[in-house]
């Protein structure tokens, strides 16, 4: 479904992504884990053109486009088939749960109110807050936010949903509910790219695991090779820090 190669990264003089391979079949779930600063954030938002890459090729669905020169009509169809889940949910606050999801389906995708409510109120029911709907962003846990933010990133039907550490900024007793919703996207078979800092989950969640480092790939597998026999000293010594 995408594959990646080559992609480099600067801001300034600054090297960030140097040369970086990735491979995504339909059904995977990728997980990119790494230390701080090490590049996971960049490279997702160069995949989804939210940064802009300096170099590198991106093959989608059978069309390969120069990251560095793809054209703003391009970018705009890519774009039309995946979804981004920020860090930080992203919700308009003077918006209900429901018309954070229904509003960019009115304005982007062209459904009628009626339709887009309709599908709205699934999406809250799918996440599990059906009887959020007309809560605002300020009467919402974090968890609940990230999951409505969720729900809104399944608006589109995706292709492919891309998730930049998405419990990072909830406290450890709401990461299971956002954690669970995106197990069940998994078991479904939603195509999914996961920036994480929760090894655990990524070992439960992952088919495939990349490792970046300083800009650098340092090894990508499939998950049960990458987490139980990594073939990096690198690899082994990262992971072990979260199994002491």
């Amino acid at each position: 479904m995408l594959t990646v190669r080559g992609v480099e990264k600067r801001f300034g003089d600054e090297p960030v992504l140097k040369g970086v391979d990735l491979e995504v079949a339909k059904g995977d779930v990728v997980v990119v884990i790494g230390p701080s600063g090490s590049g996971k954030t960049t490279l997702l938002r160069c995949l989804n053109f939210l940064e802009h890459a300096d170099a590198g090729e991106l093959n989608f669905e059978g069309e390969t486009f120069n990251l560095a020169s793809i054209s703003r009509k391009d970018v705009l169809r890519i774009r039309r088939r995946t979804a981004f889940v920020f860090q930080n949910y992203n919700l308009f606050l003077n918006k209900t749960a429901l018309e954070n999801i229904t509003e960019p389906l009115i304005t982007a995708r062209g459904f009628s109110k009626k339709d887009a409510e309709e599908k709205g109120r699934a999406l809250l029911e799918r996440v599990g807050l059906s009887d959020r709907a007309d809560n605002y962003p300020s009467e919402l846990s974090g968890g609940q936010q990230q999951r409505v933010a969720i729900a809104r990133a399944l608006g589109g039907s995706p292709d492919i949903i891309y998730f930049d550490e998405p419990t990072s900024a909830l406290d450890p007793e709401l990461t299971e509910s956002v954690l669970a919703t995106i197990r069940s996207l998994a078991a479904e078979g939603m195509t999914m790219i996961v920036v994480t800092h929760e090894i655990g989950f990524a070992e439960s969640v992952a088919t495939k695991a990349l490792f970046l480092e300083a800009g650098r790939v340092v090894e990508f597998a499939d998950a049960d090779t990458f987490f139980r026999h990594p073939k990096e000293a690198r690899t082994r010594a990262f992971l072990e820090t979260f199994r002491r």
